[in-house]
């Protein structure tokens, strides 16, 4: 899911500058007005304080612009990060006869903010016109809606926000990236590549249409598009791994690998996957190079073992039975099972046997048992043993 732009700035500045109600009581020109202090705090930036002053006024006070009280308490909340606190006081502010339409727009961000997506749509509903009123807000609409998989609604939703507000960058792009949600690769990558043509356009972007391109087997094209955007972003990891994604599934996996090797030479963490594409492309010996390169020890030690049956260096992967032990990785079915394999076809059959026991994995456990049937015949007969 994409991450939303928020217009909450400008709908809190127009709500502190909303005036106080016309049937309120005039305050007291003797004592400080504490909702004026903090709306003043909040214009300023010091919603801790606003909400301070707030909590020190007395809610039954005959006097007080109750629905205003709450609509500051809300804001000042929400500003703080408390979302919860602010969804009631939005809500405690309606009840009392507050500003609805942007109260409830108010309310709407912060619901979406507690993760409750149907109240965000339904806040959205009775702010009426004031809920589509900004290009982020009919955003908001639309991440609810996706979010409570309602994705032909999504749609619906961003497709009327772009006729309302025409020529806003992000609502094409949420529209490329729900199609690619919705499985519309060929569509979202129609309307991406108009998306790319954009100044603005990330190298988020580049990955998200050729991923939509991937999806659609149009391999060349993603290819191509990867290509341009690496010479724009060099150094930009997540260019490098769509490419390799692209190029293995065109069927070119020693490709993909050359192009995750060259990458981690500035981003180590893609060695693990460069060796792994070695490993596919049948090129176990360049794997290996790349696996000593490996700082995390146990996915070294996890992928150096099956590289090693590959190989069929069983005498190499038997001694790595006291790293596994060290590392903890003994606790790993599939490791217990590679090393007692190792250790069957080394003949060190009492290793075989302490690492094939509690191994419970039902296909593992089936495996296990022919090996325990193969050390029997050997123990039988020695000449039946490989």
């Amino acid at each position: 899911m994409v991450r939303l732009v928020c217009t909450l700035a400008l709908v809190m500045a127009c709500a502190i500058s909303l005036p106080a109600r016309a049937d309120a009581p005039a305050p007291d020109p003797s004592e400080p007005d504490p909702l004026a202090l903090a709306a003043l705090l909040l214009r300023d930036g010091h919603p801790e304080r606003a909400l301070a002053t707030l909590d020190a006024v007395d809610p039954t006070t005959a006097e007080l612009d109750l629905p205003r009280f709450h609509q500051l308490t809300g804001l000042a909340a929400l500003q703080s990060g408390d979302a919860a606190r602010a969804s009631q006081a939005f809500e405690r502010a309606l009840q009392t006869g507050g500003a609805e339409p942007l109260v409830s727009v108010l309310l709407a961000q912060a619901r979406f903010a507690l993760s409750d997506w149907q109240g965000t749509v339904d806040a959205l509903d009775a702010a009426g016109d004031a809920g589509r009123a900004a290009p982020g807000l009919e955003l908001l609409r639309a991440q609810a809606l996706w979010r409570l998989d309602r994705l032909p609604d999504a749609y619906d939703a961003l497709v009327q926000a772009d006729a309302r507000h025409p020529g806003t960058p992000e609502l094409t792009r949420q529209r490329v990236l729900l199609m690619i949600d919705m499985g519309l690769f060929q569509a979202a990558a129609e309307l991406g590549r108009v998306w790319l043509t954009r100044p603005d356009a990330s190298a988020a972007d580049h990955v998200a249409i050729a991923e939509a391109l991937r999806q659609s087997r149009s391999f060349d094209a993603a290819e191509g598009i990867l290509e341009q955007a690496r010479l724009v972003w060099p150094e930009e990891p997540s260019l490098a791994v769509q490419l390799a994604r692209t190029l293995v599934g065109a069927g070119m996996p020693r490709a993909a690998a050359s192009i995750l090797e060259r990458q981690s030479f500035s981003h180590p963490e893609l060695r693990a996957d460069a060796a792994e594409l070695y490993r596919r492309a049948g090129e176990p010996h360049r794997a290996l190079r790349l696996n000593a390169l490996i700082e995390d020890q146990p996915a070294k030690l996890r992928q150096r073992m099956g590289i090693l049956v590959d190989l069929e260096r069983f005498e190499e992967v038997a001694a790595l039975g006291p790293r596994l032990e060290r590392l903890g990785l003994m606790e790993d079915e599939a490791m217990r099972y590679a090393l007692a394999y190792a250790a069957f076809r080394t003949g060190q059959f009492d290793v075989a046997d302490r690492a094939l026991r509690g191994i419970g994995d039902p296909d593992l456990f089936r495996k296990a048992t022919a090996i325990r049937q193969a050390i029997d015949a050997c123990r039988a007969d020695p000449e039946t043993c490989p």
